[in-house]
């Protein structure tokens, strides 16, 4: 499942669609916070909207991350700065996922 949102999401989608290559049972998902969200077909074979239809749209994305988080066996993440991923990796420390922090790779 990916976000699909600034370059190190479409980074992780590049990288998804390569090692499809070698391990084809891989599905790349696109998990969308806004319905009418358009997004690049050629990186994902599919996507998927989470039942966000009742949350605020400026908490869409933060709801659609704690949606990705709860379905994940294993979370990578990129944590730079304070804000939404930061959120999102705290919210996955404590929801006790295995969690790879790529911070010094870049």
């Amino acid at each position: 499942m990916l976000g699909g949102y600034g370059e190190f999401d479409n980074m992780c989608a590049r990288v998804v669609k390569e090692l499809k290559t070698k391990y084809p049972h891989i599905i790349s998902v696109l998990v969308i916070p806004y319905i009418e969200r358009d997004f690049d077909r050629e990186l994902y074979d599919c996507s998927e909207y989470p039942p966000l239809e009742k949350v605020p749209r400026k908490f869409a994305i933060v709801k659609r991350n704690q949606y990705m988080v709860e379905k994940a066996d294993v979370v990578v993440a990129y944590v730079k700065h304070t804000g939404g991923c930061a959120k999102t990796y705290t919210y996955a420390k404590r929801k006790k996922k295995h969690i790879l922090l790529i911070n010094d790779c870049f």
